[in-house]
């Protein structure tokens, strides 16, 4: 797994966050290509090099995933023994469904660490993927012949979407594709939870796909009338010559080594500046980890491509997740020191705008209900970020421009300490909605 890999899980995971703060009840569903050819190229390589009993681990699977991937494109037999065994793997012959259940098993348990290390909230029970809809697809093919929606084409089952876009269904091998997974997937998803809006989140090659898959889904009747269905896609994630990453190359944005070379700079940024005990300081930079890699996606506008750059987002000066960490643990320590009760401050203590800062910072405070609601509406997640950037930077202006703790005059001190516990409300919840924890409580 590498990064560009987790763009749609923590896009998808944050607007989930953020339509259950507006009372939706959400049900997630990651959809994993867990039947397809990568599966054929890795189980081919293994019965030819004897392999079975060695695949115990990640590690391995990655390294035959990528040499398997590199024989596939190379080597006409290997490819056409691939396919085959992707044909037998979906009529589940046992020797083929036993390999391939101990790499799923594997696979998922490696991407649920990763899931539980960044704070992501998928669970096992999340994961419906392909292979769920494998009895599905046959009677989706029958249905669709019947309805005259699909045809049969040189025994290949097509169907001709929007502006009579080809889509084969099922190959002439009898092997089904991922088209005909959505399809199964769409009708099994309405029936099944009865919900009345479904969004997904993958990238921005598969808009035009997903415009036929929807529209063909309408046409046969399994999206009914008038119901609500969006495909929110997103740009790439490029590496640093503007291509796209792939699994199989870009082993330096693997997922671990980002979170190994996250983990040492915030190791290094912690020692410098507190004394604290070995757990906490371990705490503390798990933390910042998440954030760092969380906020680096979900501040970008979801639409565009971006470069993927370690080192311009750990810092503590500029709209990075540990900033906006650090404002909020600066407003904590004010509280702190003034022996504040967050929820008694907010509720009893008058409120005076003293200056242009103070003025500002009420702006942003009643803009936020606005835009929790314009970010389920886009579903852009950087909409938050730029907010919590721009109420941060705010504080940091008040907080250079006076010593709220010194302050002599009474009400004037309370008013201050109201508008800073209100910000660290605002940063607690925006927080937690983009699935980033804060440093510290108060």
């Amino acid at each position: 797994m590498h990064i560009g890999n987790l763009r749609s899980t923590i896009i998808g995971d944050c607007i989930s966050n953020c339509l259950k703060i507006l009372g939706h009840k959400i049900i997630k569903i990651n959809h994993i290509g867990d039947w397809g050819t990568q599966f054929g190229t890795i189980i081919t390589w293994i019965l030819k090099f004897k392999l079975n009993k060695k695949i115990n681990n990640i590690k391995t699977i990655e390294k035959i995933y990528k040499k398997s991937q590199k024989k596939y494109k190379k080597n006409k037999k290997f490819a056409k023994k691939s396919r085959e065994n992707v044909v037998k793997l979906q009529k589940k012959k046992k020797k083929i469904i036993k390999i391939w259940k101990k790499i799923v098993k594997i696979t998922l348990n490696e991407n649920q660490k990763i899931y539980n290390y960044l704070n992501i909230k998928l669970k096992k029970k999340n994961n419906i993927g392909e292979s769920f809809y494998q009895k599905k697809m046959k009677k989706i093919i029958k249905d669709l012949i019947k309805k005259k929606i699909a045809i049969k084409d040189k025994k290949s089952i097509i169907i001709f979407g929007k502006k009579k876009f080809p889509l084969i269904i099922q190959k002439k091998d009898k092997a089904f594709l991922y088209s005909t997974s959505d399809i199964a997937s769409i009708k099994y998803r309405i029936k099944k939870f009865k919900v009345n809006k479904i969004i997904y989140f993958t990238d921005i090659r598969q808009k035009e796909y997903f415009k036929n898959i929807f529209y063909i889904c309408k046409k046969a009747k399994y999206i009914p009338k008038n119901f609500k269905i969006k495909h929110c896609s997103f740009g790439l994630i490029l590496n640093k010559k503007g291509k796209p990453l792939k699994s199989r190359k870009n082993l330096n944005l693997n997922i671990k080594k980002i979170i190994k070379i996250i983990n040492n700079k915030s190791k290094f940024l912690i020692k410098k500046n507190n004394k604290y005990n070995k757990n906490k300081i371990n705490r503390i930079i798990k933390k910042i980890t998440i954030s760092t890699i969380k906020y680096m996606e979900l501040s970008k506008n979801r639409k565009t491509n971006y470069i993927y750059d370690i080192n311009k987002n750990i810092c503590l000066k500029s709209n990075t997740g540990p900033y906006i960490q650090y404002s909020y643990t600066r407003i904590i320590s004010i509280l702190r020191k003034n022996n504040t009760n967050t929820t008694k401050t907010i509720k009893n203590n008058k409120l005076f705008i003293t200056s242009n800062i103070d003025y500002k910072i009420c702006q942003k405070i009643l803009n936020f209900e606005s835009i929790i609601k314009e970010i389920c509406k886009k579903n852009k997640p950087n909409i938050l970020c730029n907010y919590l950037y721009k109420i941060s930077s705010i504080f940091s202006k008040l907080y250079e421009k006076e010593n709220i703790t010194y302050i002599k005059n009474k009400k004037i001190k309370k008013s201050k300490l109201k508008l800073i516990a209100i910000i660290s409300k605002i940063l607690r919840i925006g927080l937690s909605i983009l699935g980033i924890p804060i440093l510290y409580n108060i």
